[in-house]
């Protein structure tokens, strides 16, 4: 009887079934919890990857922020994730929660490209051990002492003995708690670029940081993100980018070169770097 109700369906009809089974499988593992927050309609399989836009994944995510709200559901595949964006959000769940969301999940890509080795996919004791490592190896390089402030001097002056000899050249090589099982990313970009915190977020201006003719420091400024799992480079990155940057701007006028445009890009989806170009440097 079974080998005969076989016989009686055709092909179309059981690939008809295999999809719908199919659809409806993906849609009871993947459903979202009760608690999920708003999120685009979801396509099968691929959730949606769909909108996600590979040149452009911040500006993609912007938009999606401003249809949805600051905290955004997605899913990439059977991944679910978490946007959060803005100032407030992002310090809830970097610092006031900090200790909810130390753990990182386990990406196939990150595994096989550096497994659990670094400070930014580990997690647990692994972490722990090699911050520890990391902080002490800085320290022991000088890190907070008078001896690294010396050796970038150092190595600003090279740079601009370097610019200096670059006869004929008219360009310097100058660059400037989540739901269980969700991966939660906080938008920092969502931080940088908001018109509640920036005056004119998308123009560069220097007030942004002056008061009273004096500095001020933004806590809108997260540049090294906050938190437990901020950058432990930031002090010798201030040091360094503040030394350069005035060894330079003593010595040069720096301009580009007619018909340039200077723009950023987005680099692995994670952080904006500028996109390459010549700067002319001119004798103060």
């Amino acid at each position: 009887m079974l080998h005969c109700l076989w016989d009686s369906i055709s092909f179309p009809t059981l690939l008809i079934f295999l999809i719908v089974f199919l659809f409806v499988a993906d849609y009871m593992k993947n459903r979202n919890p009760k608690n999920f927050p708003p999120t685009p309609l979801r396509l099968p399989f691929i959730g949606h990857l769909y909108l996600m836009d590979f040149k452009d994944p911040i500006g993609a995510v912007m938009k999606l922020t401003e249809k949805y709200g600051d905290i955004v559901g997605t899913s990439m595949g059977s991944m679910k994730f978490v946007i959060v964006n803005g100032m407030r959000l992002v310090k809830e769940v970097l610092v006031n929660q900090g200790e909810n969301f130390l753990e990182r999940p386990e990406m196939p890509i990150e595994k096989d490209m550096s497994g659990k080795i670094g400070l930014i996919n580990s997690s647990g004791h692994l972490w722990k051990a090699q911050r520890r490592f990391t902080l002490t190896t800085l320290r022991n390089f000088g890190l907070g002492k008078r001896s690294v402030e010396e050796r970038i001097q150092e190595e600003c002056r090279f740079l601009v003995d370097a610019i200096k000899d670059e006869q004929g050249e008219c360009h310097a090589p100058l660059s400037a708690a989540g739901l269980k099982g969700t991966i939660v990313m906080t938008n920092i970009t969502s931080v940088m670029f908001d018109k509640n915190e920036w005056e004119t977020p998308d123009t560069f201006n220097p007030q942004h940081f002056l008061k009273d003719g004096k500095f001020w420091k933004r806590e809108s400024f997260l540049a090294f993100s906050i938190g437990k799992r901020a950058c432990l480079g930031e002090l010798l990155a201030r040091s360094e980018l503040f030394l350069f940057f005035t060894s330079l701007l003593q010595k040069f006028t720096f301009q580009a070169p007619p018909d340039t445009t200077l723009s950023l890009q987005c680099v692995m989806g994670i952080t904006m770097a500028p996109q390459p170009y010549k700067i002319c440097a001119v004798p103060r």
